[in-house]
């Protein structure tokens, strides 16, 4: 019996996608590839599993991810109107490394979006007539973060930040794994959205604002774990670092201490965290 296919699935997050980076890149050195069999990832989840779809290891991975972060969030723009960010520094960046076609992808993946035009959810993968870099403008087009890709495709966040489902579902679909022996391996980029909003009928309009969207984020992350765990159960494993706060996902501040976390849920990670057999899989609870 060969081996088990592996599903490697990244939450979106923003400059926090420089943890589960680092964190996959020390996972490579300390065993080697990671053979993943199939990717999808969502907003900076997305562009981090490109990268790895056109043939980067981990560890070039995240380094690119650390030198592009600040040049990402360089360039605020100071106006009521518009985006926080200009995106032509995220633009050369997905041009410098994912400026190639879709098809040109090593490992098949599966991204998502969302269709401002048609009002549905967008589902990226090896056979669309783009380039991997229109992917992951798309994917990571976070609304008022950035502009809308083509001024249509925003945040795969509004779809699934966790886009464990999406992974999952399509690679079954298009005959890639079997449902009863794969496994899957997702990290929170993102760390904890939820926070309590202290509701009360006194609430400004614009004060439901923040509290509904990290509520859905929250919801839909916890969504997609839980289906994924009944469909696989020990096969799927989720990991997220301990003692997260409410970080912002373009706070440059916080990313050391981010890594940090990481660092740690690496070193609560046994090498060999699954069996070659997917029956033997051990169950980690570090979410």
């Amino acid at each position: 019996m060969g081996r088990p296919a592996l599903i490697l699935s990244l939450d979106g997050g923003g400059a926090l996608g420089v943890g589960p980076a680092r964190f996959l890149a020390r996972l490579e050195a300390a065993r080697g590839p990671l053979q993943e069999d199939v990717l999808t990832g969502t907003s900076v989840g997305g562009l981090l599993v490109l990268l790895r779809a056109v043939g980067y290891r981990w560890q070039e991975i995240s380094l690119i991810a650390d030198h592009a972060v600040p040049r990402i969030f360089s360039r605020r723009q100071w106006n009521l109107i518009g985006p926080k960010w200009n995106a032509e520094p995220l633009e050369q960046i997905c041009a410098q490394y994912l400026g190639v076609p879709a098809s040109a992808a090593k490992i098949p993946f599966f991204i998502p979006a969302f269709d401002m035009v048609t009002g549905q959810p967008k589902i990226f993968d090896n056979t669309d007539d783009c380039t991997l870099a229109d992917i992951a403008l798309a994917t990571s087009a976070a609304p008022t973060y950035f502009t809308p890709r083509h001024n249509r495709y925003v945040d795969g966040g509004l779809v699934a930040n966790n886009p464990s489902m999406i992974g999952l579902m399509g690679a079954v679909h298009a005959g890639l794994v079997d449902l009863a022996s794969v496994r899957m391996l997702s990290l929170a980029t993102g760390g904890s959205y939820w926070e309590n909003p202290k509701v009360s009928e006194g609430m400004l309009l614009t004060s439901w604002l923040s509290p509904v969207i990290k509520s859905d984020l929250s919801g839909g992350q916890k969504r997609d774990a839980f289906m994924c765990r009944e469909l696989l159960g020990e096969r799927y494993l989720r990991i997220s670092p301990e003692d997260q706060k409410d970080y912002a996902m373009d706070d440059l501040e916080v990313l050391d201490e981010w890594r940090g976390l990481w660092d740690q849920a690496l070193l609560r990670l046994p090498v060999e965290f699954f069996s070659e057999n997917s029956k033997e899989i051990r169950k980690y609870h570090f979410v």
